[in-house]
């Protein structure tokens, strides 16, 4: 390589795009200068083209010097890019955007120069040449940054992802900008999930009430209301974030037995002659929900009781785990479809556990299982399944999975959109949805 060194004008040196944004504090380097001079000389191409040493010109300029001692490089763009970049590099001031940013360029220098894999191999079946040298990866870029593969990939990413959303540059750490990418590509994967929607007989209402259901229209509702056990308070764990203990801002109201009371009235309206209910109920309102059931007209058959065989734990050890939930199962008038399953399979005690991990999208999700098994007892194939209190949408998927029909009612636009999710992934048709219109928001919300 060529080299020579000579004054040059600093109104001459041409600092174009630059992959360090951020300069940082000066002051140090212009003492320093001033007392000992230039001890690395600034680094320039041919054609004046800064290389090395963009804080250093700066620190000159604040300084009011007219010149100053630069090498000359013979240096074709890609080595420029390289030498900046190992500058750069060494230094601990540069901020993750410009650190992401620099990958992204030397990774697109390289395969403009030796071309991708990818690109090599469509010219090589077009052109049944042998290509030389090897087409560029990102494995390449990685041994040539010292970096692991994985790492490489995913600061490339978030570079080009910068392009497109640039509010991720506001974020104060990397990690944070690659956490809300992940989000935002999930957003954009459920939305095109989403688009695909056709119209077919399944409905999915957001709304909070069953006022669109007509009377006498419904074989069989199953569904998990709120229970109103609101519990505002954490329990401390020593080390660990606390443990919040509230499941979601609809288990708070007034008067849960007038709330009991019309939810019941509209089970019965909807259902017809012969029609089945199951509801989860909190063992607190067993007695007072049983009575308000029969009251609105129904038979009360029997009260299930749901084992979770993976509860969660108790923490503080001052009582026995909640293992266990509570489903009334009533009828409406006589002659109720009731598919027997056998002696084994009729008892009114069901074991299954907790939906956990990632399948868990909702704080009160129930398990697919169990609601399939009171589908199947209670409903024939082409019947239509109610869930007024959808939350995550199993009942409709159980539903789905016996060739029932359904409608379901969720009031959170969320899970809305979480339900349509989870039914078009859990067939081969599309859903689109049969909006009410949307429950205005209430202060403070």
């Amino acid at each position: 390589m060529t080299t020579r060194t000579r004054l040059i004008p600093i109104g001459s040196i041409k600092v174009g795009h630059r992959y360090r944004s951020v300069l940082g504090d000066l002051t140090g380097l212009k003492s320093s200068i001033e007392r000992v001079g230039l001890l690395n000389p600034i680094c320039v191409d041919t054609d004046l083209n800064i290389i090395t040493g963009r804080r250093r010109l700066e620190a000159y300029r604040q300084l009011g010097w007219e010149v100053v001692e630069c090498t000359i490089l013979q240096l074709d763009s890609l080595e420029s890019k390289l030498a900046e970049l190992h500058e750069n590099t060494e230094r601990e001031n540069l901020t993750w955007q410009d650190e992401v940013k620099e990958k992204a360029e030397i990774d697109r220098l390289f395969r403009d120069v030796y071309g991708s894999a990818k690109e090599r191999q469509r010219t090589d079946l077009l052109t049944g040449s042998d290509s030389d040298p090897v087409p560029w990866s990102y494995k390449r870029t990685a041994d040539l940054l010292k970096e692991s593969k994985a790492l490489i990939i995913a600061d490339i990413q978030l570079a080009d992802a910068l392009e497109q959303h640039p509010k991720l540059e506001e974020f104060k750490y990397k990690s944070q900008a690659k956490s809300r990418l992940r989000e935002i590509r999930r957003e954009e994967e459920r939305n095109a999930l989403l688009s695909e929607a056709k119209s077919l007989d399944y409905r999915v209402y957001h709304d909070d009430s069953m006022s669109m259901i007509e009377d006498g229209s419904i074989d069989l509702i199953v569904t998990d209301p709120p229970m109103f056990l609101p519990r505002s308070e954490e329990i401390e764990l020593t080390g660990r974030t606390p443990m919040k203990r509230d499941v979601g801002s609809w288990d708070v109201v007034e008067n849960p037995l007038e709330e009991f009371g019309r939810w019941a009235a509209d089970f019965y309206r909807v259902l017809k002659e012969g029609g089945s209910l199951y509801v989860f109920i909190s063992d607190r309102f067993i007695s007072s929900f049983r009575d308000i059931l029969e009251r609105a007209g129904f038979s009360i058959r029997t009260l299930i009781t749901w084992h979770k065989t993976n509860p969660r734990p108790q923490v503080r050890k001052y009582t026995y785990c909640m293992s266990t939930e509570h489903i009334l199962f009533a009828t409406k008038g006589s002659g109720h479809t009731f598919n027997w399953q056998g002696q084994a399979q009729m008892h009114n005690f069901i074991e299954a556990p907790i939906v956990a991990g990632a399948g868990r999208v909702h704080p009160t999700q129930k398990p697919v299982s169990i609601l399939k098994k009171w589908i199947r007892i209670s409903s024939n194939p082409g019947d239509i399944v109610l869930d007024p209190f959808a939350g995550s949408g199993s009942t409709g998927i159980a539903a789905l999975e016996l060739e029932r029909d359904f409608v379901l009612i969720e009031k959170e636009k969320q899970y809305v959109d979480i339900i349509h999710e989870r039914l078009i992934q859990a067939t081969d048709f599309d859903l689109s949805t049969d909006t009410t219109e949307p429950i205005p928001q209430q202060e403070g919300q």
